[in-house]
């Protein structure tokens, strides 16, 4: 009996690959959705995921050392408001350049997003932060969500998906997004370990980030598969 040959990626129709993407896209959406209410409800009514944040905030605290400490607060400030919006401007300048035009959209409307997202969540929610005898640094607005992973996931993730569209080589592509993730783990871990947020700020953060950055960069593949025919 003569065996079929498996097929092959070029050989799906492309209207499947399509459809196949953006279930994909459509369940993890979903997905992040899911947790960002779970994480919201648990917060404001102080159940649920909370449980964990004083038990694995005193852990963090009680196992600081002076080299983490400086490593803590470098990425932290690399992570910040300052540095997230000038990596936007200069991303945002350099597609302009190249006239990407919705690309340089899509990465500054998921900057600008982002923004308004924490400064509204923060004022709506109004959670208090861990004690201030906890704090490495200063900080005073309220703790949900963690701006700090809420923007960089927006966008370090924006920028990184953009630009992965000029990359070919799988080994770079691959290469590009371990990098981001890594950096995004990083900097939420950072506030954490600063005393400046609970472990839900954090993880409520890259939630609702990902949500936000789902939606712009489901606009923009619509938008460049329509520009593209």
């Amino acid at each position: 009996m003569t065996e079929e040959p498996a097929t092959t990626l070029k050989e799906i129709p492309p209207m499947t690959r399509v459809a196949t993407a953006m279930r994909r896209i459509r369940a993890w959406w979903a997905l992040l959705v899911a947790c960002a209410a779970a994480l919201i409800v648990s917060v404001v009514g102080h159940t649920g995921a909370t449980v964990v944040d004083e038990p694995v905030l005193n852990w963090v605290v009680a196992h600081r050392c002076s080299g983490v400490t400086t490593a803590a607060k470098a990425v932290s400030d690399v992570g910040g408001t300052s540095a997230m919006l000038t990596l936007a401007v200069l991303a945002g300048a350099l597609l302009v350049w190249r006239r990407q035009w919705a690309a340089a959209v899509t990465v500054a409307v998921a900057t600008a997003g982002a923004g308004a997202l924490v400064v509204s969540t923060k004022h709506l929610i109004g959670r208090a932060r861990p004690p201030v005898a906890d704090h490495l640094v200063v900080e005073t607005n309220p703790a949900f969500p963690s701006g700090h992973s809420l923007g960089s996931v927006v966008v370090v993730g924006v920028v990184t998906c953009v630009g992965l569209c000029w990359v070919r080589r799988r080994a770079v592509r691959v290469a590009l997004i371990t990098v981001a993730v890594i950096f995004i783990v990083a900097v939420g871990l950072s506030r954490l370990y600063l005393g400046v947020h609970w472990p839900t700020d954090i993880a409520g953060g890259w939630a609702l980030g990902g949500v936000w950055l789902s939606a712009c960069l489901a606009v923009f593949r619509d938008t460049t598969r329509q520009e593209s025919g």
